[in-house]
């Protein structure tokens, strides 16, 4: 596994977010399906078979990011947009979405006062080595 690939799995398991640390080591030791030409028997014809190969360093640094990505950018921008939709649906003026743990009517604050200026720079981060491939 890359060596950035393991710090940020540890990273994220620090902060909390293990079952995305998770998702992500399985994916790359799934690894990836190629197809290849193989010889049949005294070479005389080839025949297509798919196998399973690993991930390089490079897939397995672009999937981090694109997950990191998804669950920190993305969610934040579809849940603005659900939002919105909701509350043309319901032809509501004003609309209070709470998530709360279970049993609890405590709400969980999902993306806090700073968190917009957090996820500009990250994106900013991410688009900028997703743009090296």
């Amino acid at each position: 596994m890359d060596k950035y690939v393991a710090e940020l799995l540890v990273t994220l398991r620090d902060i909390g977010f293990s079952w995305i640390a998770e998702e992500i080591e399985e994916t790359i030791h799934s690894g990836k399906s190629i197809e290849k030409e193989i010889s049949e028997i005294q070479g005389r014809r080839t025949k297509k078979a798919s196998m399973i190969v690993p991930l390089t360093q490079e897939e397995q640094l672009m999937l981090c990011l694109e997950t990191v990505k998804a669950y920190f950018v993305d969610l934040s921008d579809i849940w603005k947009e659900a939002g919105k939709n909701i509350s043309k649906a319901e032809s509501l003026k004003t609309l209070h979405i709470q998530i709360s743990e279970i049993e609890s009517i405590e709400p969980v604050d999902l993306f806090t006062p700073q968190f917009k200026g957090q996820k500009e720079n990250l994106l900013k981060l991410i688009v900028e080595e997703l743009g090296h491939e």
